[in-house]
């Protein structure tokens, strides 16, 4: 717009490498901060991800974003993008709202953000976990504008299991995108929990995962 800075330019080097693992630990001792993964065949019909993904983030100490484009191969040449994030009030699901609002266009973008809550309905009761629940959508609206987002949506669901309201409110909200934030867990290979795991076996669309 007019009166506004111009943006920095940004640096992007292009490096062509035969290994994947090998390429990753001679670049990652240069101080990145994350690490963005993307490959075709990244997650297994069963919702595992695949070995390539093993060998890529065991040579990255940081967090890392998995991007997956699933079966809308055409989803970063859209114009309009209907988003939707899961939030709970921990640090890795705000990173999460927070990629979201900044990769996503304020005038072409919808984001909707779900809270599961324990009850039907937190407008239902002044408890003390009913305000932590309002907090956190309170949180994640002004975080949203902050990055030019002056409306976001946000739904509740209640009375089910976390990854059923995932892709509940994926198809009521017709959302083109999830963006999920995941604490990674103690093993050999990448599992980053139950509720993960079948979103993943379910959703066949675009998804894009902060772990950290």
């Amino acid at each position: 717009d007019r009166g506004e800075e111009r943006p920095d330019r940004v640096a992007v080097l292009t490096r062509t490498e035969s290994e994947l693992g090998q390429a990753i630990s001679k670049e990652a001792p240069k101080g990145y901060d994350v690490l963005f993964l993307g490959f075709s065949r990244m997650v297994r019909s069963d919702g595992t991800f695949s070995p390539k993904v093993d060998t890529a983030i065991a040579s990255f100490d940081g967090p890392f974003v998995l991007v997956w484009a699933g079966g809308d191969r055409d989803i970063a040449q859209r114009d309009e993008l209907k988003i939707l994030v899961p939030v709970n009030g921990t640090e890795v699901s705000r990173r999460a709202a927070e990629l979201a609002f900044a990769m996503a266009p304020a005038s072409g973008a919808a984001i909707t953000t779900l809270l599961v809550s324990e009850r039907f309905s937190i407008s239902r009761s002044r408890s003390a976990h009913g305000k932590v629940e309002r907090a956190v959508l309170e949180d994640i609206a002004a975080l949203g504008k902050q990055y030019g987002h002056g409306e976001v949506k946000a739904a509740v669901h209640g009375r089910t299991s976390p990854d059923a309201a995932i892709l509940d409110e994926a198809r009521r909200s017709a959302s083109d995108l999830l963006v999920l934030g995941a604490n990674r867990r103690v093993g050999e290979h990448l599992y980053l929990g139950q509720t993960v795991s079948r979103v993943l076996r379910r959703w066949k669309g675009p998804i894009v995962i902060v772990v950290s």
